[in-house]
């Protein structure tokens, strides 16, 4: 769960709609801390495709479907997630270079 600005949000809601967007492979959507609010809401993409994706129309996407409080303020496109071994997407994952 995230708390940005004293709500809760469910990262699971956001994940589902960025699915919904054409093109798109895999996300995680998670917190991370903000000086202002808490929580800022950052969002890893992966395309299905060799092509990148154009995040100012995902960011699009994201506000027809969400509350603004649930947009995420940050999304970066990287070339995969990493996994466990039943093949889950790790939440505590380290990005280097995005």
């Amino acid at each position: 769960m995230i708390i940005k600005s004293g709500k809760n949000i469910y990262p699971e809601e956001i994940e589902a709609v960025l699915m919904g967007y054409p093109e798109m492979k895999e996300v995680l959507v998670r917190g991370e801390a903000d000086e202002l609010v808490g929580e800022e809401i950052v969002a890893y993409v992966v395309s299905d495709g060799e092509e990148a994706l154009n995040l100012f129309q995902v960011l699009k996407h994201c506000k027809k479907a969400l509350e603004d409080y649930k947009v995420p303020g940050k999304i970066y496109q990287v070339k995969e997630l990493k996994k466990t071994l039943s093949n889950k997407i790790m939440r505590k994952q380290v990005f280097g270079e995005v």
